[in-house]
């Protein structure tokens, strides 16, 4: 079965509701823009839509709208992006390598911004002597530090 068109439906309805059919659009208009919940639409389409042909004219009319908004729209493009794989991420990845001695990002830059001469002479500090070891002090001095006063009268 074929529905007729909508704005068809929409005279055929306009006629036999006679005077009912400002009232009856309202409704309909109300209720599709959200201003009255379908109860209120119910109650108000109930009382207008009387007889058969009407409840059958104005159900034709519903499915007329909607029929009309999405089937006849042609689907949307697919893009040429979702139709390609994903490329890899182009971000760098950190490689930590136990024996890389540049692990820190800081010690990095740090290195790529001290000139070739810097460096080199950085590198050739590596083959001197470490420094002598702290020589042992007193135990309650490197626990907190403390300076004693002179006292009074005394020297």
């Amino acid at each position: 079965m074929s529905l007729s068109t909508t704005s068809n439906i929409k005279a055929q309805l306009t006629e036999l509701l006679g005077a009912n059919a400002p009232s009856y659009f309202a409704a309909i208009n109300n209720f599709a823009n959200g201003r009255w919940s379908r109860q209120e639409f119910e109650d108000a389409a109930v009382q207008l839509l009387d007889q058969p042909t009407l409840i059958q004219l104005h159900n034709a009319l519903i499915i007329s709208l909607f029929d009309a908004t999405t089937h006849r729209q042609a689907p949307p493009p697919i893009l040429p992006s979702v139709l390609q794989p994903k490329q890899p991420p182009q971000k760098r990845r950190r490689v930590d390598d136990p024996n890389s001695p540049l692990r820190s990002t800081r010690i990095k830059r740090w290195t790529l911004g001290v000139g070739k001469r810097e460096r080199d002479r950085i590198r050739a500090l590596e083959s001197a002597e470490p420094p002598l070891t702290r020589l042992p002090t007193e135990e309650i001095s490197t626990e907190r530090g403390l300076v004693l006063l002179a006292e009074r009268g005394g020297a």
